[in-house]
């Protein structure tokens, strides 16, 4: 098993319409079915961005039928993992989110 750690912003959510990204529930779906730990992250969810659709509570009704363990709020790019047993980084298209990092 292994921990994901996945951005929500034109990952998983459009940023802009918080509307899901083709493909992005059915991966995460697949990852939690694996037994894989997922662990979302996002800039968003701070005074700075303000009300709808980047508010929390915005962006926790529309992960509301999606898998995930845990969310780290106002965590800004890049972020950088240090590990001492593997690690991996998946950059993907915007346009395409999470389902890029799966082609």
């Amino acid at each position: 098993m292994a921990t994901y750690f996945i951005d929500i912003d034109d990952t998983i959510l459009r940023h802009g319409t918080n509307e899901i990204l083709p493909g992005a529930k059915e991966k995460l779906f697949d990852l939690a079915t694996q037994g894989h730990r997922i662990v979302l992250t996002t800039r968003c969810g701070n005074e700075e961005f303000g009300g709808p659709p980047y508010s929390r509570e915005a962006t926790l009704a529309r992960l509301a039928d999606i898998p995930y363990h845990d969310i780290i709020w106002d965590c800004p790019s890049p972020r950088i993992v240090i590990n001492d047993d593997g690690c991996s980084a998946i950059c993907v298209n915007p346009e395409k989110g999470l389902a890029d990092a799966f082609e």
